[in-house]
Formats: structure tokens, sequence, C-alpha cells
């Protein structure tokens, strides 16, 4: 029985390191995700891209500008973006570095994290699903600051790897929770 016992805290352990880096867990490891390579992109913090005060980082002024250590790839904290303040068609969260946008009227929904790839392309790089498309397809999501006189918003374009586009370009505005509310569809 002592035996017993002790294999079962031992796979318990391994179970618990697994949550570590490189697995997708709250480690610091490599990325989890499978797209980054599928677009030749690396692993970055979205906190020092160029719309990084619109969201809440830690150590990220206004401006954009990562002031953790170089190389850093820490994240934010759950930031919310809505086209419309009550029943947005459109919801986007951005946490650590990974983002999920919803199109509600159009069952659209994409997954993706923020790296880089050549030429400095920094984007979301992940994948759609939709009610008729349930086989996840490889998307980027391409996010700048919003108009200016509209703090926080973002625009956002989601791109099929082809380069067609899918959503957008949609200006969304920052929201203190997700949309709960049905979307209201035209």
């Amino acid at each position: 029985m002592k035996m017993l016992r002790s294999l079962l805290c031992t796979a318990g352990l391994v179970w618990l390191a697994a949550c570590g880096p490189g697995t997708g867990g709250t480690g610091s490891g490599e990325s989890y995700s499978p797209y980054l390579s599928t677009f030749g992109a690396s692993a970055s913090s979205v906190c020092a891209s160029a719309f990084g005060s619109a969201l809440s980082c830690a150590d990220t002024p206004a401006g954009g500008v990562d002031t953790a250590a170089a190389g850093s790839t820490a994240g934010t904290a759950m930031a919310h973006f809505t086209d419309g303040a009550a029943g947005g068609e459109v919801h986007l969260a951005i946490e650590g570095n990974t983002a999920h946008l919803e199109g509600r009227c159009q069952g659209l929904r994409f997954d993706g994290e923020w790296g880089t790839a050549e030429a400095n392309d920094a984007r979301f790089f992940g994948a759609y699903t939709t009610a008729l498309v349930p086989t996840p397809v490889p998307a980027t999501l391409a996010i700048e600051a919003g108009p200016p006189g509209q703090g926080g918003a973002l625009q956002v374009t989601l791109r099929q790897a082809d380069g067609r586009v899918l959503l957008g370009p949609v200006v969304l505005l920052h929201v203190p929770r997700p949309i709960t509310e049905p979307a209201v569809c035209r």
C-alpha cells in the first residue's frame, strides 16, 4: 500500500510538472501554439506591441514599449474589446499573449498567439473555425491602435493564411468585461 501511494504521488508530481514551461502552462518556456511554426514565427510579448498601452501590461508605459527584461515574453492581464458597448457582434479577449476573437453573428472564432515572423511582422498567429468549417484553419489577426480620439480602441483584421480577409478591418473599443448580451445581428 505504501509503494502504491509513493507511485501515485510521483505520478502526480510528474503531471504537475507538465504545467510548467514549454507546455502551454503557466511557465515561461516555449510556445504551445503549433501555428507559430506554421507561419515561421516566434513567440514574443504582446505588451511590446505598438498597441501595448491599450492592454493591461504591468511593465508597459504609454507608447507600448516593454520595460521588462529584454527578450521577455510577459503578457497582459485579461483585456476585452468589442465593436459595441452592449450586444456587440465582434468580441476580442487578450490574456497573456493569446487572443480569442469571436464574430458572434457569423459563428466565427479565432484563437491565436502573439508572435513575430520575418521582416518584423508581428501579429496573432493561430486558427479560425466557423459553424460551416469546424476544423481549425490557419489564420492571422493583425491589430493596430484605433483611430485618434478613441482612447484604447483597436483596429483588427482577420486573414486566412493566403491573405484573404475574413473579418475587418473593425474598430473595437475597450470594455471592462466580456459582453453577455445577445449580439445585435443585422
